[in-house]
Formats: structure tokens, sequence, C-alpha cells
């Protein structure tokens, strides 16, 4: 009997504990029977892709503008470094920076 009790106890100090449910994740996710895909009709994903435009050109312009002086800098800097004598110079960059705006590139 003692000896019956001795392995059951070698066995559970053996054991090691069960994973506790937050750090169980599944590691391989099947290809076979994929999640379906959300689908939208046709036109309202283009009505969709429209009306955003808008919104996209604004923000990428705002973006454009708080990113002008770096953007020159650097551009200044490795056409210094880098540059070719055909190449323009840093003044010729801060003006081309200063006379042209961001273009759209929804269009």
């Amino acid at each position: 009997m003692s000896n019956v009790i001795r392995y059951t106890a070698q066995k559970l100090v053996l054991c090691r504990p069960a994973a506790p449910a937050a750090l169980h994740f599944q590691s391989y996710v099947t290809r076979a029977h994929p999640s379906p895909l959300p689908t939208a009709p046709i036109q309202d994903a283009l009505q969709r892709l429209i009306s955003e435009m808008d919104e996209r050109h604004l923000h990428r312009s705002q973006r454009w503008e708080n990113n002008k002086d770096k953007r020159v800098n650097q551009r200044s800097a490795y056409l210094t470094a880098r540059g070719r004598p055909t190449h323009p110079s840093e003044e010729e960059v801060r003006k081309e920076a200063a006379e042209k705006e961001y273009r759209r590139m929804d269009e």
C-alpha cells in the first residue's frame, strides 16, 4: 500500500501544472476552412472610397506641411553630401518646396 501512495506522490510531484487560460493561445490556424471575408456591394464600396478621398487628401496635405522643414533639410543635406553637380542646390530645394504644393495621390 505504501508503494502505491509513494508512486502516486511521485507522479503528482513530477506533473507540471496546467497552463493558465490567459497563456493559452492557438498556434495554428487552419486554412482548410478559412473565416469568410466581409463583403460589401460594389456600389457601396465605391461610394465609401470616393467619400473618404477628400479626408485622406486633407490628412496627407497637413502631414506634408507639418514635415516640410524636416523633409527639406534632409533632402538638402543628402544632395550636399552625395549629389551630383546636376542635382539641385540647397537654395533650389528650398525654393521648390516653397512654391510647390502637395499634389493629390488619389487622382
